[in-house]
């Protein structure tokens, strides 16, 4: 716990966003590493630059995700650059409290005639962290590049076969994109014509030659080349109109729909409202179906899209609610060309015909009057030309500005339908594989660039703000690096453990002893220098320091000397104070004698006595999972959310992030493994790191609302309740199984005065809820674990 709160370990980014991240992989390493007992050296070196140790293994990487454990900013505003650099600096500060005990936060933006260390020597430690192939952004799905995948095999071949089909996308976008740019002179003459303007689309007007109703409505051909239908009204129809056309390769058809004053609300459709839904519009040349792009509508009512008459689906179609008694036009894109006119070369006239399906769920909505148009002007006349383009058009190309020219050539490729679809194709190729790498488990971690960066002293630490150019370096004060160190974080790691330097090894067993004695030797214990604390017992200090190394940096071996020491194992209590009476003589000291010892030593910093503090709010809740046989021992994992009040996450987030609980075992892992949200601590956790920044020593309160988690939390409820059907269901006597409760609780036997206490108060809580089995009952269901039916 007390390294995740140093590395500042959390699920998500932080920041207003607080999107999730996936770097419980490190914390599963950590967590492996202390099980294992690696050597502290050996754990230094693979977090600050496993990327760097020659061909290193995956764990190695992952290692690395300890200097990745910062909070990311993904803000839109957010300038990545500014971003990136708060990253490095935030790497210097923690490196400086974790290894060294020292404080690095000044001399980031100024020298002190106070600090041992200058702005220079700042940046010269950042230089190690300064080439991270990092861009500051938010750049990987929630996560920030590099990131190692941890895909399984099926999902690398899934991931492999997705990059394949990007390739080809791309290369098949590139290719059409080359040839339509050495197109776009011919283009250009198409769309200018002969004249320094647009051309313009010849229409001609298609005579109908047969025309048809499916369903009975009377067809009328007008003098103007349209269609009106009356008569019989039928709910859905198909109109079928035939047609000769004198045209060659034709390239387009434009559909007017009408509006007509025999037309409820004038039309154009026959619905009581004027309005029309066309479901499908098909177009035969020859016999033969030809194929139609949908160019463009004057309007498109919403959900209602033109593209829809050309899906093959009777449930869609185009419309133009509400804008009925009014002209409509479309246009199609006759795609290819007609090839099959070839074989008719003989003839003078394409025969033509088309069918107009209205089959919607909307009863009557056909059209009640149309007309066709066809032409054979260059395609590329059928979109409309914005007036920049036009502008640049009508400009000589050699004479064009860089804006009048990237007009043109984006309206160009824009127009371009083919090129539109393989841009579409080639993005979804993309999306398919990121979707499958964001799907396979990522983690982030270090990794350097091809060619590092230059690091410049930062005028007040201002990221855009350059003065001096430094080199790789550590402070002078410090121990030196070797003459041949390269100019890397290896180097560096290997630093922080040499023999030469004796800080890591004290600030460590400082911060050990802080965890079994609630204060460090240095109480200070994230700073060791000018301004810290002097050390309780200097030469413990240094004996225990030189002693972990010696000892082949053997945190356990450490562990097991600070608690089995005579200093350790000391009784907590104040002698003679906690029991009223003088050890060994049962008389009350006088107050006088005891006083002046407790004032002149009240924190116990002589450690004239074992140690005395609370423990962390964690491990309370830990302890009473495991007390109550609840605890799910479980190693390792995805974070899991626990039991938590409604509302927290939403209230602190308008609402963006919604919390679902987790059930079964996920209620019961370790406080170690309860998702930590940055913005929003896990809510039944007080006096502990807020995991935004590297922290190595947290305040503990004695605040009611801790002593109200433990009564109320469901948590806690629950772990009551467990405990005391364990109780019930051991051997003997209520006595004998208080006491079982009891040791349980606290490792020891209650006393006479303890266990009648606790017995009377049983007696009194059976009696009390004998006569209120409504509330016992309310009590039981607190929590998802289930009662043992068979107590009463």
């Amino acid at each position: 716990w007390e390294w995740l709160e140093a590395a500042r370990y959390a699920d998500t980014n932080g920041y207003q966003g607080d999107p999730t991240r996936a770097m419980w992989y490190w914390r599963d390493w950590a967590i492996d590493a202390f099980n294992r007992n690696m050597p502290f050296d050996q754990f230094t070196v693979e977090q600050v630059a496993g990327d760097l140790l020659a061909s290193p293994k995956n764990d190695q990487l992952i290692a690395t995700g300890f200097h990745r454990n910062h909070m990311i900013n993904g803000e839109g505003g957010r300038i990545a650059e500014e971003s990136r650099v708060d990253y490095v600096q935030d790497r210097v500060e923690t490196t400086g409290t974790v290894w060294l005990g020292l404080t690095f936060n000044c001399c980031r933006c100024h020298d002190h005639k106070y600090d041992p260390f200058s702005q220079r020597e700042y940046y010269q430690l950042s230089a190690y962290f300064n080439s991270i192939d990092e861009s500051g952004g938010n750049d990987a799905g929630g996560l920030a590049k590099p990131v190692l995948s941890l895909a399984t095999p099926e999902q690398e071949k899934k991931i492999a076969m997705l990059k394949t089909e990007e390739t080809a996308a791309n290369r098949e976008r590139d290719a059409l994109e080359k040839k339509l740019r050495a197109e776009q002179p011919s283009w250009e003459r198409d769309i200018r014509g002969d004249k320094a303007q647009l051309a313009e689309i010849e229409w001609h007007v298609i005579t109908p030659g047969e025309v048809s109703s499916e369903h009975g409505a009377t067809l009328t051909k007008q003098s103007d080349g349209s269609v009106l239908l009356s008569g019989a009204n039928p709910d859905t129809d198909d109109i079928v109109i035939t047609a000769t056309t004198p045209l060659r390769a034709p390239t387009a058809i434009r559909l007017e729909v009408l509006p007509d004053d025999s037309l409820a609300e004038h039309g154009p459709g026959r619905a009581p409202n004027g309005s029309w839904v066309l479901s499908e519009f098909k177009m035969l040349g020859e016999g033969k179906q030809i194929a139609l792009t949908a160019v463009r509508a004057d309007f498109e009512q919403p959900g209602w899209p033109l593209a829809n008459a050309l899906d093959g689906k009777d449930d869609t179609g185009w419309g133009a609610w509400p804008h009925v008694g009014k002209p409509h036009e479309a246009v199609f894109e006759i795609k290819p060309l007609i090839a099959v006119r070839s074989s008719f070369d003989f003839r003078q006239e394409l025969m033509l015909s088309f069918r107009l399906q209205f089959r919607s769920q909307f009863k009557q909505h056909v059209i009640g009057k149309f007309r066709l148009s066809i032409t054979n002007s260059p395609k590329v006349l059928l979109r409309p030309v914005p007036d920049d383009v036009k502008a640049a058009l009508a400009a000589d190309a050699a004479k064009r500005d860089a804006a009048q020219k990237k007009a043109v050539d984006d309206f160009h490729l824009a127009s371009e339908p083919g090129l539109i679809a393989a841009k579409k194709k080639a993005d979804a190729a993309k999306a398919a594989r990121e979707k499958a790498e964001r799907e396979a488990p990522r983690t982030m971690v270090m990794r350097e660039r091809p060619e590092p960066r230059e690091t410049f002293i930062l005028v007040k630490g201002a990221y855009n703000q350059f003065a001096d150019k430094v080199a790789h370096g550590v402070p002078a004060k410090l121990a030196p690096l070797p003459a041949d160190a390269p100019q890397n974080r290896l180097a560096l790691a290997r630093w922080l453990v040499a023999p030469e330097n004796p800080l890591t090894a004290r600030v460590t067993v400082n911060r050990l002893w802080q965890q079994f004695f609630g204060t460090g030797i240095v109480k200070t214990a994230d700073n060791f220098g000018l301004q810290s604390d002097p050390p309780s017992h200097p030469a413990l200090l240094d004996w225990l320091a030189v002693e972990f190394r010696e000892s082949g940096w053997d945190v356990k071996r450490m562990v097991r000397l600070v608690v089995t020491s005579a200093t350790y194992r000391q009784e907590s209590g104040i002698r003679g104070q906690e029991s009223g009476k003088t050890p060994g003589t049962g008389l009350t000291p006088d107050p006088r004698l005891l006083t002046p010892a407790f004032e002149r030593e009240p924190e116990n910093r002589l450690l004239a006595r074992g140690p005395r503090h609370r423990l962390p709010s964690w491990m309370i809740r830990d302890q009473a999972l495991a007390v109550s046989g609840l605890l799910v021992e479980k190693l390792g994992g995805a974070p899991v959310k626990g039991y938590q009040p409604a509302g927290v996450w939403e209230d602190a987030t308008f609402g963006q992030i919604q919390f679902t609980q987790d059930h079964g075992e996920a209620l019961y892992r370790r406080s170690l493994y309860i998702f930590w949200r940055r913005i929003v601590a896990p809510t039944m956790f007080f006096d502990v790191a807020n995991r935004q920044n590297c922290t190595v020593k947290t305040g503990r309160t004695n605040t009611p609302l801790h002593a109200l988690i433990t009564l109320n939390d469901i948590t806690f409820v629950e772990a009551a309740r467990a405990l005391a059907q364990r109780t019930l269901l051991a051997p003997g006597d209520d006595a004998a199984r208080i006491a079982v409760m009891f040791r349980r609780c606290t490792a020891r036997q209650p006393s006479e005065n303890e266990g009648r206490v606790l017995l009377d108060r049983l007696h009194t809580l059976r009696e009390t809820y004998r006569q209120c089995a409504d509330a016992a009952q309310k009590l039981l269901s607190v929590g998802e674990s289930k009662p043992d039916a068979s107590l009463p």
